[in-house]
């Protein structure tokens, strides 16, 4: 299985205004950017088919 690599995820987070008239455009940490990728990652692996053997990251 191919994961999308951590540089592919996105770095900035989109929020729409309270009043609804417009977005607003945050960097996101490193820590969040790497929260988002592992949520991804481990969201994945749990909706896999049953396999007899997963290899994550190489290891």
């Amino acid at each position: 299985m191919d994961l999308p690599e951590i540089e592919d995820f996105p770095t900035t987070e989109l929020r729409v205004y309270e009043r609804g008239i417009g977005v607003s455009v945050k960097k996101l940490s490193d820590t969040a950017s790497r929260k988002l990728y592992m949520a991804h990652v481990h969201g994945m692996g749990i909706r896999l088919p049953p396999c007899q053997s997963l290899n994550y990251g190489g290891i």
